[in-house]
């Protein structure tokens, strides 16, 4: 039997990256998103993070990738949202704050992420200086302002003037109580 003759044909595929002329950019194709990755205006956080996942994969630059993102939906309504959050956007970093923004109301991680910076706030030491406990209630108070004005939390406030009040010392809190003239159950009433 013969064997097979090789043929220089014009026609043959390139085999490796040196046979491409260097003048042609590698431009990725990115893949339709499937049914269970489109976005639905819910958990855009872990949305996004998917997305990412496969933007990274592809190596795509930040222009792409927020150019693309609006045809990871199938909602007329939720595309617009989209549009609408990115308009302006330049960086992918940019983009994914402004999403978050925009879709919010609806993610658990964001909403959890307040409740468990609060919690955080009130585990720690007791405070005894002053100065201790006007920065704790400035972060507490600034962080409760944050997570109102992000309207992703609903602030249940005697919850967190006591976890405030649980955390300064016995005395300190005496001191105040002795100074402001208000009980216990005045200062838990006290909004924050």
């Amino acid at each position: 039997m013969a064997e097979p003759t090789v043929r220089n044909d014009p026609i043959r595929p390139a085999t490796n990256s040196s046979e491409y002329p260097s003048s042609i950019p590698f431009i990725p194709v990115i893949p339709q998103p499937q049914a269970r990755e489109k976005f639905d205006g819910r958990h855009v956080s872990a949305w996004l993070e998917k997305v990412e996942n496969t933007y990274d994969q592809l190596s795509l630059p930040d222009e792409r990738r927020i150019k693309d993102l609006p045809n990871w939906t199938d909602e007329y309504d939720i595309r617009r949202k989209v549009k609408t959050a990115l308009r302006g956007k330049t960086t992918w970093e940019e983009a994914k704050q402004a999403l978050k923004l925009e879709f919010k109301a609806r993610d658990p991680k964001q909403f959890q992420s307040w409740a468990q910076k609060l919690k955080d706030l009130a585990k720690g030491p007791i405070l005894s200086s002053p100065l201790d406990i006007l920065d704790y209630i400035q972060n507490f108070s600034s962080t409760i302002i944050e997570a109102e004005e992000s309207r992703t939390m609903a602030i249940k406030e005697d919850e967190y003037v006591e976890a405030i009040l649980n955390r300064l010392n016995q005395q300190a809190l005496k001191d105040i109580m002795i100074f402001s003239g208000l009980t216990w159950a005045q200062m838990k009433k006290l909004s924050y």
